[in-house]
């Protein structure tokens, strides 16, 4: 008996009695944090193995939510809102997007069908119940696999209306009869805007949108990329008719502006990106150099950052100018010699360049003899470049090689392209900048339509972060058919660099090497990571280092 009340005794002080111990004694602001630095699913176990973990897990699941399924005719995860309905989540949700994964790729064939698709008003309306539960949403985004999705449910944008935390809103796929809608129905104060327009119209009126928040609109993102059947895309043209006293960050792609135009409008501008279609057409006209400096003497003062058309190198700027991503290709002499001018002018820290080199076959003396020969070799490009940025954090090269295209069967794979276009003279000239933390480059590819598979990368990063003491991160990509981008961390581990040190005093001391040569790659072994630790990595040098901050954070240029 004894025995019995002893085992008792013993099991009692091993099951505690009070359940609240099962969770630590912190408070709710404490546990909250703790929780959102877990993932979904382990917040999601948590979850199911402690009922008291229920009351904080289930709002951490839904806090940032993404409602979308597939890009099929059921595209909305019926599971998810049921499961928000059930327990009464919905002033939970924060963050609310409708992004099928994987993605889909609008084509000309999809547009006429999609309307017809079943399900499309079921799930519509669903997304509407979610929005109208949100009640302490601040961000909405939608990435539309049908067009004219709010003349379909109009009620989605009432709903919005009612949101009154709605600072973000992100709406993609947009047709004439949507841009319609958002001006019958208003959405106001905002922060940021980001609009993608694909039916062919005038995209004047669009604008009309960014009136209803002008007060308080720091970032604005307008696209027009129309679906047509056959050619190149119509370039849109639009006027910011009220003053934005705020904003802070332009982004225009295949529309163009008048640079006075915008300087009037957004008098606080610090960043401002611009492109169009092919690059043929500029963003916006330059008055005559004799003009120049009269006319844009005084646009722009707050302006630290541009990104885009060559073009916009040529506006009154170079003094201020921290962030320099220049997306079209530098693909003359004249053309680099004046990007090398405004790099020589600015103290830049993120810089992004796309230049034309000269490609294996014009290393060939008889090509070039009949073809003339291009002056742009890797080596003087990096070094010319190099140069000019003592201050870079941010460093990204891409290079193409003109018309000549690697293919796989004869030598060109992946890594062989890296091979060609890297050198360990021609990346030297970087070892000197101090302040580098990442540094990207991008090479042409293989043009295989037949082989995704992505290339062994590691053996070139080894080597690359080896002659790079000082840089952080590193992401390589190789452009051909496919795309495929590597990224990497320098290996922090003191302890086991430290092993490897010994390791090799010892080595060297038995085989009496010049201590002086570089230690072997092992010691600065590089770590795979994965895409939202390199995002990040992207957002702290390219954007934060600058000191310009973002509501968008510049997700969508990490591509």
């Amino acid at each position: 008996m004894a025995q019995e009340d002893s085992r008792q005794t013993t099991d009692s002080a091993q099951v505690p009695r009070n359940k609240s111990t099962l969770l630590p004694p912190l408070n709710d602001d404490c546990i909250s944090i703790i929780l959102s630095m877990l993932d979904k699913p382990d917040v999601a176990a948590l979850s199911r193995t402690f009922r008291l973990a229920t009351s904080y897990g289930w709002p951490c699941l839904v806090r940032s939510l993404n409602v979308a399924k597939s890009a099929g005719s059921q595209f909305i995860n019926p599971d998810i809102c049921n499961f928000v309905f059930k327990y009464g989540l919905g002033p939970h949700i924060e963050v609310l997007r409708m992004t099928p994964s994987p993605r889909p790729r609008m084509l000309w064939s999809d547009v006429s069908e999609a309307l017809s698709r079943p399900g499309v008003n079921e799930s519509l309306s669903q997304v509407v119940k979610v929005i109208a539960s949100a009640i302490n949403l601040h961000s909405f985004r939608i990435d539309a696999c049908h067009p004219d999705y709010f003349e379909r449910e109009p009620r989605i944008l009432t709903a919005l209306q009612q949101c009154s935390r709605l600072r973000k809103l992100q709406l993609t796929g947009l047709g004439k009869a949507d841009i319609d809608a958002l001006l019958a129905n208003p959405i106001s104060n905002l922060r940021c805007l980001e609009l993608s327009i694909s039916g062919i119209m005038d995209v004047e009126p669009v604008f009309g949108v960014v009136s209803f928040s002008s007060q308080t609109l720091e970032e604005l993102t307008v696209s027009y990329i129309p679906l047509i059947a056959f050619g190149v895309p119509f370039v849109g043209r639009g006027t910011i008719a009220m003053t934005c006293p705020r904003l802070q960050r332009l982004s225009l792609h295949n529309i163009t502006m008048e640079a006075q135009d915008i300087s009037r409008a957004c008098p606080s501008l610090q960043h401002l990106m611009m492109n169009t279609w092919d690059y043929t057409l500029p963003p916006f006209t330059l008055p005559a150099s004799s003009e120049r400096d009269t006319t844009l003497s005084d646009s722009f003062p707050e302006l630290r950052s541009i990104a885009g058309h060559t073009v916009l190198m040529a506006l009154p700027l170079h003094s201020r100018l921290q962030r320099l991503h220049i997306d079209q290709s530098l693909s003359s002499p004249e053309l680099f010699e004046e990007t090398l001018k405004v790099l020589k002018h600015s103290t830049l820290t993120s810089i992004s360049l796309q230049i034309r080199v000269r490609s294996p076959v014009e290393r060939l003396p008889r090509i070039r003899a009949a073809r003339g020969d291009w002056p742009f070799t890797t080596s003087y490009v990096i070094s010319a470049v190099a140069g000019c940025i003592p201050h870079v954090q941010y460093l990204e090269l891409g290079f193409s090689w003109g018309r000549f295209r690697p293919r796989r069967e004869n030598g060109y794979s992946p890594e062989a392209c890296f091979g060609w276009g890297l050198t360990s003279e021609s990346w030297t000239p970087l070892a000197a900048l101090s302040d580098l933390q990442f540094m990207s480059f991008t090479v042409p590819g293989p043009r295989d339509d037949n082989d995704d598979t992505p290339p062994n990368m590691r053996g070139v990063a080894q080597t690359l972060l080896q002659a790079l003491p000082g840089v952080r991160y590193l992401s390589l990509r190789s452009r051909g058919f496919f795309k495929h981008r590597a990224c990497f961390r320098r290996n922090t581990n003191l302890s086991a660099n430290s092993r490897s040190a010994d390791h090799v005093t010892d080595f060297e001391s038995e085989q009496s090497i010049d201590v002086t040569v570089s230690p072997p790659a092992r010691m600065y072994s590089a770590v795979e990571v994965t895409t939202n630790e390199a995002r990040a990595a992207y957002q702290q040098y390219s954007w934060q280092a600058t000191g310009l901050k973002s509501w968008c954070n510049g997700g969508h240029e990490w591509q």
